[in-house]
């Protein structure tokens, strides 16, 4: 059976053309979504999930799956390795077969692939804090400012560091950051 989806939405082609361009493949059955609702997601998953070797599925893009581009990768595979086929309605006229024959399947492997190493993969390390990546040396000498009474604004100007990460430095190391105006207060 070929099945054309169709699904309006914010940032989605009308119905009318969409319907008008998946006319071409002559599907037997429309099923039209006009308003996205937690219901339509469902009626799509159901359909999904009841493609079967031979059935086709005809969609304008692939924006109505609402999936990023590894999971949409993975679930076109598995419509494919079912033996269901994909058919996709390009605005330029350049239709687009997915089905385990064809190179897109290879490119979609490789795209799924890439996604669940990413997902594996642990999560980036923080960077270092700013003041990590100074020197011993220049430490010492920011604390010597404070110190003195300078400001970690003005600190902050000399070695072009925020007053946050001046105030963050003194506070590690137990010293209160004090600026001006409390030191003419105390």
């Amino acid at each position: 059976m070929r099945i054309a989806f169709v699904q309006g939405g914010v940032g989605l082609e009308a119905v009318e053309q969409q319907a008008a361009r998946l006319s071409r493949f002559s599907p037997d059955r429309y099923q039209i979504e006009a308003n996205p609702t937690a219901g339509a997601r469902q009626r799509l998953i159901e359909l999904l999930d009841g493609l079967r070797a031979g059935d086709e599925l005809c969609l304008a893009s692939l924006d109505p799956l609402h999936l990023d581009v590894g999971d949409a990768a993975q679930l076109l595979l598995n419509l494919a390795d079912r033996g269901a086929r994909l058919l996709l309605a390009r605005e330029d006229g350049c239709d687009l077969e997915i089905q385990r024959s064809t190179s897109t399947y290879r490119m979609l492997e490789t795209l799924a692939a890439m996604h669940r190493r990413r997902k594996q993969a642990p999560p980036p390390k923080t960077p270092a804090p700013v003041h990590d990546l100074l020197t011993d040396a220049e430490v010492e000498d920011i604390r010597r400012l404070a110190g003195a009474g300078m400001s970690p604004r003005r600190i902050g100007l000399i070695y072009r560091r925020s007053p946050k990460c001046i105030s963050e430095l003194l506070c590690e190391a137990g010293e209160p950051a004090v600026t001006p105006a409390e030191q003419r207060r105390a």
